[in-house]
C-alpha cells in the first residue's frame, strides 16, 4: 500500500506539469490572437488583402510566423518546467524561420527583374514596429513562464524572443501593403531575428 502511494505521488507532480505547460501555451496563445487583432486594428489592415490571401507567399509567411510562435513558446515553458529540457529538440524553433526566410528568397530569384524595380521598399517603418510592439507580449511571456524555475537560459531566450517577435511580425503581415519579398526579408525577417539574437544576451543578464 506505501509502495502504491509513492508511487501515484510521483506520477502526480509530471502530470500536474505538462498540464501546467498545456494552459500556459494555450492562455499564451490567446493572448497572441487578441494582441494580433489590437495591432491590425489599430495599424489598419491592407487594402488588397482579399488578393494577397490568394496567393502563396502570404499563406507561405503566415503559416510559417505560426509555427515559429508556435514552437517556441513550447520550447520557452518547457525549459522553464524542471524535467521537460532533456526531451526537447531545440533545434526545432529555427525549422519554422528557415522556411519563412527560403520561401521569401525562391519567390525572389522566380521573379528577381520585378522585384529589383521596387527594391527602394526595402526598409520601413515595419522593422521598427516590429522592434518596439514585440516588447508587450515579450513581458507578457515572461510573466507567464518567469515564475517557472528556468533553465538553459540562453535557449529560453532566444525562445522567448522569438515567440514575441514572430506575433508582432504575423500581425504586420496582415497591415503591411508591401508584398515584395526583399522587403520582407529585410523589414520583417531581419528585425525578428535581430530581436532573437538580443534575446540570447539579455537573458543570460536577468536570469543570473
Amino acid at each position: 500500500m506505501t509502495s502504491n502511494l509513492l508511487k501515484k505521488l510521483a506520477k502526480d507532480p509530471a502530470k500536474k506539469s505538462v498540464g501546467s505547460i498545456k494552459i500556459r501555451v494555450l492562455k499564451w496563445l490567446l493572448i497572441c490572437l487578441f494582441y494580433i487583432v489590437m495591432m491590425v486594428a489599430l495599424v489598419g489592415l491592407r487594402k488588397d488583402y482579399l488578393k494577397v490571401c490568394t496567393t502563396y507567399q502570404f499563406w507561405a509567411d503566415v503559416v510559417s510566423l505560426l509555427g515559429v510562435i508556435i514552437t517556441s513558446s513550447i520550447i520557452c515553458f518547457k525549459l522553464a518546467t524542471p524535467g521537460n529540457e532533456k526531451k526537447l529538440n531545440l533545434k526545432s524553433m529555427f525549422i519554422p524561420v528557415a522556411i519563412w526566410l527560403i520561401s521569401n528568397i525562391i519567390i525572389f530569384i522566380l521573379n528577381k527583374s520585378f522585384y529589383i524595380e521596387t527594391a527602394h521598399t526595402i526598409f520601413s517603418m515595419c522593422f521598427g514596429e516590429i522592434m518596439v510592439l514585440s516588447i508587450v507580449p515579450l513581458v507578457i511571456l515572461f510573466n507567464l513562464s518567469i515564475k517557472l524555475e528556468v533553465r538553459y537560459k540562453k535557449y529560453f531566450g532566444l525562445s522567448t524572443f522569438l515567440a514575441s517577435s514572430g506575433v508582432c511580425a504575423l500581425a504586420i503581415q496582415f497591415s503591411c501593403p508591401n508584398s515584395n519579398p526583399i522587403h520582407i526579408l529585410f523589414s520583417h525577417i531581419l528585425p525578428v531575428i535581430l530581436f532573437t539574437y538580443i534575446g540570447t544576451f539579455v537573458f543570460r543578464k536577468i536570469l543570473k
